[in-house]
């Protein structure tokens, strides 16, 4: 299930109008059964984005939008409303959005809480409680003209823990790409030369085989013995394949290392692969020991790199990455 998920949040005015405009759309879908909800979405949701008091999100499936969500912060937290399309219902769309959330809400939060329509709880009742979520009875506000409605409330941690066990592994690989900006690869350097990369001191990475392929492509670097950790994601502006004193010649500033260890390096090679990166984003170091347990799998860097899309626990590992920098 190929999803793209964008993060609607304090950025909101940068984001594309034709954006924001389909998040509105899907949340206000139900407005049928909620009245007033478009006055709701446009004097507080999105004023809320704007201030960072809400979080919002948009999922796209094959570029058509499937779904929608919005959560208000705070240590009592509250899930305002979560939509998906009556074509994506059965398709892990409101799963993907629930682990998004209990990723993104802030780390002071004590409870969540929500309220829906009694049918509702009582239809996705295992699927709810799954998550930790406690039925507490009607709740004090009704906003839908038929159905009763009730409030069901969690324990932050217990659902932050619940939706990682149980969806995490299954779905992380789907925020491995992000509004657009799709990882493809991971990018195994020395240590020495990763914090370099993100440093921006060093644009050129050699590697004795590579495919221009991956020309325009993204790249998460990890950082090897001792640091092991995601450093960077930088794009891959060209490759150049040459004899190594052509492109020591050429790039020796941008190598990053001294003549004598290029030479150790391409030592009776007759041509080198320069990977030359354009633009760099330094990201927090994401430990693999952090990303292993979150996935509860052990992950094995790749010795040179490794194509994400076929290396589904490496995919995984992108998408909590995204979720980690607050990407989403």
């Amino acid at each position: 299930m190929p999803v793209e998920i964008i993060k609607i949040h304090q950025a909101i005015k940068s984001l594309d109008p034709y954006t924001l405009d389909e998040h509105r759309t899907v949340v206000l879908e139900s407005e049928d059964l909620y009245p007033g909800i478009d006055l709701w979405y446009d004097r507080k949701a999105r004023l809320g984005l704007e201030k960072g008091e809400r979080i919002g999100y948009l999922v796209k499936k094959d570029g058509v939008s499937v779904g929608a969500a919005i959560a208000k912060q705070g240590e009592n937290a509250k899930i305002c409303t979560v939509r998906v399309r009556d074509e994506a219902i059965h398709e892990g769309i409101g799963k993907v959005l629930f682990l998004a959330m209990a990723m993104n809400l802030r780390r002071d939060t004590k409870k969540v809480h929500f309220t829906a329509p009694e049918d509702l709880w009582n239809r996705y009742r295992s699927f709810f409680e799954e998550m930790g979520f406690v039925m507490q009875g009607n709740a004090s506000e009704q906003y839908r003209l038929f159905d009763p409605e009730i409030v069901a409330t969690a324990d932050y941690k217990q659902f932050r823990r619940a939706t990682f066990d149980h969806y995490l592994p299954e779905y992380a690989r789907d925020l491995a790409q992000i509004a657009g900006q799709k990882v493809d690869m991971i990018l195994s350097v020395k240590s020495e030369y990763a914090r370099k990369i993100a440093n921006r001191t060093k644009t050129v990475e050699l590697r004795r085989k590579f495919s221009k392929k991956w020309i325009g492509s993204w790249a998460l670097i990890y950082s090897s013995m001792p640091d092991q950790s995601f450093v960077a994601a930088a794009q891959i502006l060209n490759i150049i394949k040459d004899h190594p004193a052509s492109i020591w010649n050429q790039w020796h500033d941008a190598i990053g290392c001294k003549e004598e260890e290029f030479y150790c390096y391409t030592k009776n090679l007759d041509e080198i692969f320069g990977v030359i990166f354009g633009m760099v984003k330094a990201i927090d170091p994401i430990p693999k020991s952090q990303l292993e347990h979150l996935l509860q799998q052990k992950l094995i860097p790749p010795q040179s790199y490794c194509d994400v899309a076929n290396n589904p626990i490496w995919g995984s590992a992108v998408g909590i990455s995204h979720m980690l920098q607050n990407n989403i």
